[in-house]
């Protein structure tokens, strides 16, 4: 796979971020085992220090206990989804290799998005210009079942995307 540096180094840094939930976790919730530990002031805290950082705040939901959890914001869960998007469509760009391929490939989204072609279509010819990137199909295939977040694909400015 062209990108398998590139989950190796996704999965160091879960790995780092785990560790450093734990700290966060110990520190925000006392470390003492002598303290009581009031979860919903935990929250509160946990909510403050992560503002503008959905995805840590869900990462968080690990560490508290049954009947507990933090819940996104639409504005937060459209942030993730923007986040998402542009992630893909960059690991996309950089592995299809060629200007050429790149553009089929936003020419696909874009038909799906003005109607011309339907899932199956679209994900049809994905699969053929990503034939030698599983992790990439496998990626497009968890977004292409969310039309939100294809649309956001469809959507994105080259701008936002990885110049080459």
């Amino acid at each position: 796979m062209c990108c398998s540096s590139f989950e190796f180094r996704k999965r160091e840094s879960e790995e780092t971020k785990r560790k450093s939930m734990r700290r966060l976790g110990g520190d925000v919730c006392g470390s003492s085992r002598g303290e009581s530990i009031n979860i919903v002031g935990v929250i509160a805290k946990i909510k403050e220090l992560f503002e503008g950082h959905p995805r840590l705040l869900l990462g968080f939901n690990l560490f508290l206990p049954n009947g507990y959890e933090i819940i996104l914001t639409d504005e937060d869960k459209k942030k993730t989804d923007l986040e998402q998007a542009i992630s893909l469509m960059n690991k996309i760009k950089k592995c299809l290799g060629n200007d050429y391929e790149y553009k089929s490939f936003i020419n696909i989204l874009s038909m799906c998005k003005k109607e011309c072609k339907n899932v199956e279509e679209v994900n049809r010819e994905v699969v053929v210009l990503l034939k030698n990137h599983s992790d990439l199909l496998d990626e497009f295939a968890k977004f292409l079942v969310d039309s939100s977040i294809a649309n956001l694909l469809s959507n994105l400015d080259d701008d936002k995307i990885l110049k080459k």
